[in-house]
């Protein structure tokens, strides 16, 4: 009865978010439909949307509803439609009792495990980009992590739809399975003050009621749910400490005093400034196998987390230097236009340029893209059994340029710019890459060695990197480097340019970046990996091999 109802729970619940997301995106803000035949076709593309979601809503139920007509079918089978106690004394009928439970339950958790899936998401959102709890429980996505007593990132300050406790408590759960155990025990307690209040609450100065109580998690439940919450991460902080590549807790105990928690945080502050590490101090650690081996990808997770909020890690003398100026790259045809270029590092040379493709074009990529969208190919197990943790969750397709006049052109503005050869024959075709609600690409390098050779030799390792944005999220997925400390915001019809390899043309081990997770919104990116074999005798020869390639004026 306890798995029926969970699961139950879980059902409605994607039911309720899928209608009112639905129901967000139909509504016209009270302006008058027939007025406006825009919005005429804007109702037509969201009603088409809305029944694709439904009726892939009804698919699933469907599915679950034949699982469950199985699972009854077999202990009618074993029950036999008495009502005697004769059953549960006989061993053979109780083994087949187990293989009954246990059988139909894994059916059914391979149907419900999308529906799991969107509270985990919440769950990695919430920890990434510092949710307060309370806030998000009223419609309201704010971040706790401040800066100055600002928000880090503007973007973060979203109006939505208020979750209700179920909703809540589903977070709750999801983040300390997944191992989050502050921001679960944070949502627990958004929960259980939504369920002992009063339970009719008004929706932002609207007059529309909604019930909060919950038939799964009642208030005594979510009391309980808490009190084991707080106990684990107390546990949890004592034995293992507050950070791990699969654990994050409080810096300090749940339940102790306002005071303590405040002198706690400013020193957990004063610390993580103190522990950044970039850039040479980086480089220097690399021949510290022990370093490499244990510390530097917890210290990297922390830094990618911390830049993802819309924090700059380097020095003000660093970031100070940077820069904004027109660029010709001493091409005749960008000297009657150039581009806006913003310096956003010297060290690795990172720039962002303006306005690099034009609306229609990004309009016409994407939908040739949606044709042929893939999700990235299935992990390999390891010899654990395990498979590796996903290091992107996205959806791409491989478009050379030849095959759509769009590319053509932003490529021929690329090659300019850059002064490389970039066409389809010397580098990788266009990535065009979506990225929807809680996407991203965990922290990596473009190019594949030192270790590893590139798989098309007549193209060669990637000298450069080119990312056009041709639709940027409303909220998340910055690009972020985290050993360099620079934090890039997506901008519409922009491009993010920066070198894979030295002068020398060795690896720059400084050019691992991550995408942030979407926050909301959609990510559309172009991206263009710029082979090495094309460029190496059009390059001029240093006389400081370890010098960063960067764009010439």
């Amino acid at each position: 009865m306890v798995h029926v109802s969970i699961r139950s729970s879980l059902i409605s619940s994607v039911v309720i978010y899928i209608i009112c997301s639905t129901q967000m995106g139909v509504t016209s803000g009270g302006h008058a439909l027939h007025a406006s035949s825009y919005q005429i076709q804007q109702l037509w593309e969201n009603e088409e949307r809305t029944v694709e979601i439904v009726h892939t809503l009804l698919k699933s139920l469907t599915r679950l509803t034949d699982v469950f007509n199985r699972y009854v079918a077999s202990w009618s089978a074993i029950s036999d439609g008495t009502q005697t106690d004769h059953g549960r004394e006989d061993p053979a009928a109780i083994y087949t009792l187990l293989r009954h439970v246990a059988q139909g339950w894994r059916e059914v958790d391979l149907v419900l495990s999308d529906t799991r899936a969107i509270f985990n998401q919440l769950a990695k959102l919430a920890h990434t980009y510092r949710f307060n709890s309370s806030s998000l429980a009223e419609g309201i996505i704010r971040s706790t992590a401040e800066v100055d007593g600002d928000c880090v990132d503007k973007q973060l300050n979203s109006v939505l739809h208020p979750l209700s406790v179920d909703e809540l408590a589903s977070i709750g759960v999801a983040a300390m399975n997944k191992g989050y155990f502050d921001v679960g025990v944070e949502f627990l307690k958004a929960a259980s003050v939504r369920a002992s209040s009063n339970p009719l609450w008004t929706l932002s100065g609207k007059q529309m009621q909604h019930l909060t109580t919950s038939s799964e998690y009642s208030t005594q439940h979510i009391e309980s749910l808490l009190r084991t919450a707080v106990k684990v991460h107390n546990h949890v902080l004592e034995v293992r400490g507050p950070r791990s590549l699969t654990h994050t807790t409080s810096h300090v105990r749940f339940e102790t005093t306002r005071l303590e928690i405040q002198l706690r945080k400013r020193e957990k502050e004063r610390q993580e400034k103190e522990n950044v590490i970039l850039s040479d101090q980086y480089l220097s650690r690399h021949d510290n196998k022990t370093w490499m081996l244990n510390h530097r990808a917890l210290v990297e997770l922390q830094q990618v987390e911390r830049l993802c909020r819309g924090e700059d890690l380097r020095e003000i003398n660093v970031s100070s230097s940077l820069s904004c100026s027109y660029l010709n790259s001493r091409s005749p045809w960008l000297l009657l236009a150039p581009f806006k270029m913003e310096v956003v590092s010297l060290d690795p040379h990172i720039a962002l340029l303006y306005d690099v493709v034009t609306p229609r074009e990004s309009e016409n990529i994407k939908a040739a893209a949606r044709k042929s969208l893939q999700t990235p190919p299935p992990q390999q197990v390891t010899q654990k059994g395990r498979a590796p943790p996903e290091e992107w969750s996205l959806k791409h397709v491989w478009l050379e340029s030849k095959s759509q006049e769009s590319l053509q052109r932003l490529s021929r503005r690329l090659s300019h710019v850059t002064n490389l050869n970039i066409d389809d024959n010397t580098s990788e075709p266009f990535m065009v890459a979506n990225y929807g609600i809680g996407g991203e690409y965990k922290a990596h390098r473009d190019t594949h060695g030192p270790t590893r050779t590139p798989p098309d030799e007549e193209i060669g390792e990637r000298i450069a990197t080119i990312v056009t944005y041709l639709e940027a999220p409303r909220a998340g997925g910055r690009l972020v480097f985290p050993w360099v400390g620079v934090s890039v915001q997506a901008i519409n019809r922009a491009a993010v340019i920066w070198w894979n390899l030295l002068a020398s043309h060795e690896h720059d081990f400084l050019t691992v970046h991550a995408a942030c997770p979407i926050l909301r919104g959609n990510k559309w990116i172009a991206n263009k990996w710029v082979g090495y074999k094309a460029q190496w005798n059009t390059q001029t020869c240093p006389t400081d091999p370890s010098r960063k390639i960067s764009l010439s004026r």
